[in-house]
């Protein structure tokens, strides 16, 4: 099951193992790129319903991003 909130904390985690010279620009694309795997919840279209499994979260997917 995906959530929000597990992707984003994971988003936060690896920029706090980052440097601390890191930027806000860093913070946000590493936020961005965790979070969408999620943009099924936006759109949709991508969100199967053959036994809950979704399209976004696909090691196919993954690998394109």
């Amino acid at each position: 099951m995906s959530s929000l909130i597990g992707h984003a904390l994971v988003a936060a985690g690896i920029y706090k193992l980052r440097d601390k010279s890191s930027s806000l620009f860093w913070f946000a694309m590493i936020t961005v790129t965790a979070l969408f795997p999620d943009i099924d919840y936006v759109i949709k279209s991508l969100n199967s319903s053959h036994c809950g499994l979704r399209i976004t979260h696909s090691l196919a997917f993954s690998l394109i991003l």
